[in-house]
């Protein structure tokens, strides 16, 4: 097992808004290049879904950011197993 640190830091409210947004626009685009390879409505719908729910998870993030302090803390790894 291993975890590789993506980010590991204190932002202001706009880095940190910033942040989050590009990385939640890079899985959508993942899931949208797999949506227009996909045969299986299954997978689609799956992934459709998905989409959904990382924009309705950065808008609740967002507003929860610009409620709060003016610096915030951000901290995220990755698992990697085999």
């Amino acid at each position: 097992m291993m975890d590789l640190k993506i980010i590991d830091g204190v932002f202001s409210q706009q880095e940190a808004i910033d942040i989050l947004t590009e990385m939640v626009r890079l899985k959508i685009r993942f899931h949208e290049r797999h949506i227009e390879n996909a045969s299986q409505i299954e997978d689609i719908s799956h992934r459709e879904a998905r989409i959904r729910e990382l924009q309705s998870e950065l808008q609740e993030a967002r507003e929860r950011i610009l409620a709060g302090d003016t610096s915030v803390s951000l901290g995220g790894s990755v698992s990697i197993g085999s």
